[in-house]
């Protein structure tokens, strides 16, 4: 393929114009991705807005959370899931916690859990890395949960536990749980560093050209869809710990875990709109910034 190089003259001013030459943006894609991953951390306070009102609920009086935790023991029963091992850990919480504790909750659950900002529920025997001994650690499968605070969180971690132990398209979803996470960041940058695919001089499209304008017209929604399994498992979950909270709670109280499991489900729900928003608008400043580049060359200004 050639390249149609003319040049035009006009007031002492050379423009050039190129013919069958792809046109790029290093500045663009950086700026697309800053885009991408800022838009997220606009839309926190909404999440961390949801998330003080599920505390906000799961909070309750002492003489509310020996009941909760009671008829948590219940519900475990209820479930089977003693038949599985599983028990309820009612962790200790830092009283006085570091700023390094802070810090490091917001990316470990076991820590989150002390601080009690978190309850978690881990379907088998294992590991994980501790971000902040730097040191793999054992695990021991159950339900954990704070032991005074988010005292309705049990039935939702209990509902999770059913997914893993009784449910074939639930135990799926969890394994699908990392992939989802990494998706929609994956997809925005994607957006970011790529670029509409343009038809060859006689109109074709590639395959990979057709692949990749799909995924960049269709990255906001592929982005929302790649956290979808989260959304689904969390509701599963959800369901499953309300219809055991039905059973062994008065209605009031029962009322009171369905209120926290939707604020708590709130949470997830904003940051999977989230990263789709960020994908779209990934791609839109990237194809902004790709078409004033071309704008700029098609005048072409040689002083």
């Amino acid at each position: 393929m050639t390249t149609d190089v003319r040049l035009i003259s006009v007031s002492n001013v050379t423009y050039v114009q190129k013919d069958n030459k792809k046109v790029r943006s290093t500045g663009g894609s950086i700026g697309a991705a800053s885009v991408g991953l800022t838009l997220p951390v606009i839309i926190s306070p909404a999440t961390d807005l949801a998330f003080s009102k599920f505390k906000k609920i799961a909070n309750v009086s002492d003489d509310k959370v020996e009941i909760l935790h009671r008829a948590a023991e219940e519900a475990l029963v209820n479930a089977n899931l003693h038949s599985k091992d599983i028990k309820i850990n009612y962790v200790p919480e830092i009283l006085k916690p570091t700023p390094e504790d802070r810090l490091f909750s917001t990316i470990n659950p076991v820590l989150a859990a002390k601080l009690g900002n978190n309850a978690y529920a881990v379907p088998k025997d294992g590991k994980f890395f501790n971000l902040q001994t730097l040191s793999l650690e054992n695990i021991e499968k159950g339900v954990y949960v704070p032991e005074k605070k988010l005292a309705t969180s049990p039935f939702h971690e209990l509902g999770h536990q059913m997914n893993y132990h009784f449910s074939k398209i639930g135990k799926c979803l969890q394994y699908m749980r990392g992939v989802s996470m990494i998706l929609p960041l994956s997809i925005m940058l994607y957006g970011a560093f790529s670029q509409k695919s343009e038809p060859d001089e006689d109109g074709n499209l590639s395959k990979i050209g057709k692949v990749n304008n799909f995924v960049r017209n269709h990255a906001g929604l592929l982005s929302f869809l790649s956290f979808a399994p989260i959304l689904l498992e969390e509701g599963m979950a959800s369901i499953k710990g309300q219809k055991l909270a039905n059973k062994v709670l008065s209605a009031d109280m029962a009322k009171l875990v369905k209120k926290s499991n939707i604020m708590a489900y709130l949470t997830y729900a904003i940051s999977g709109i989230a990263g789709g928003l960020a994908s779209w608008a990934a791609v839109k400043v990237k194809d902004r910034a790709i078409e004033k580049k071309k704008q700029k060359l098609e005048q072409g200004i040689i002083a």
